[in-house]
């Protein structure tokens, strides 16, 4: 796989958890999704790709106002 590849999956990933983190209204689920989500957030920051600042919180606010502006 390639580098753009794997980066590109990572994104991807990041992008679905982060979604599941916020659509899961398990809270046996939860802990789960996070661990993984941050591992993941964990090797994008490894290959230098920070297109997004903030902790967890805020980039799931903002992925929230993202939604809401489409929705209104």
């Amino acid at each position: 796989m390639s580098g753009d590849e794997r980066t590109e999956r990572l994104l991807t990933a990041r992008d679905k958890l982060a979604a599941a983190i916020e659509d899961c209204s398990s809270a046996r689920e939860l802990p789960g999704l996070v661990r993984e989500y941050r591992l993941v957030l964990a090797e994008i920051a490894g290959l230098g790709i920070g297109e997004e600042t903030g902790d967890v919180v805020d980039q799931l606010a903002r992925r929230r106002k993202a939604k809401t502006d489409k929705g209104a």
